[in-house]
């Protein structure tokens, strides 16, 4: 429902999983904070920020507890986060929180996986909130790099990478 913009159902089809993972699982478990993930994500499509920050630092809070300091699913919430605060305008903290979700890829996968290169693209837009457009550039340019050796020179994600880069002032 989501990718055909019906956020209302696609919000009340992610409220009612979360309700039957918590009541599974409890609200501590991991397959609860994925839950909130997706829910605080949708969230952030209908522009109800505050409420997709709460949500992702609850996932956020359960994922460190049950995995450590070094996992993918923090890395992945992080980066939702860093999104999360630039779309309010908090912008010191979006760079601050794509740089730990990039460092965080990069140490759990491996420089050249394909979700390090979307940590990139994250980490790019965040310099360019700031006017830091040379280091938009240099990121984006990485994350291309990354996305074309994972899909080859054909692939919708190599275009939303070419998009990211082209946008690079």
């Amino acid at each position: 429902h989501g990718h055909l913009g019906n956020y209302p159902q696609q919000k009340f089809l992610l409220e009612r999983a979360l309700a039957l993972k918590e009541s599974e699982f409890g609200v501590g478990h991991i397959n609860t904070a994925v839950a909130l993930r997706n829910l605080a994500e949708s969230h952030g499509h209908a522009g109800e920020y505050k409420l997709q920050l709460r949500l992702l630092q609850q996932a956020l809070d359960i994922f460190r507890r049950e995995f450590g300091a070094e996992h993918v699913d923090i890395a992945i919430t992080l980066g939702n986060l860093s999104v999360a605060y630039g779309n309010i305008g908090n912008y010191r903290c979006q760079m601050s929180l794509a740089q730990e979700s990039l460092a965080l890829k990069e140490q759990t996968l491996g420089p050249e996986d394909v979700r390090v290169a979307a940590a990139l693209r994250n980490l790019a837009n965040a310099h360019a909130s700031l006017g830091q457009y040379e280091e938009q550039r240099k990121l984006a340019e990485r994350s291309l790099i990354i996305t074309q050796k994972a899909f080859g020179e054909s692939h919708v994600t190599v275009a939303v990478a070419l998009a990211n880069l082209a946008s690079a002032r």
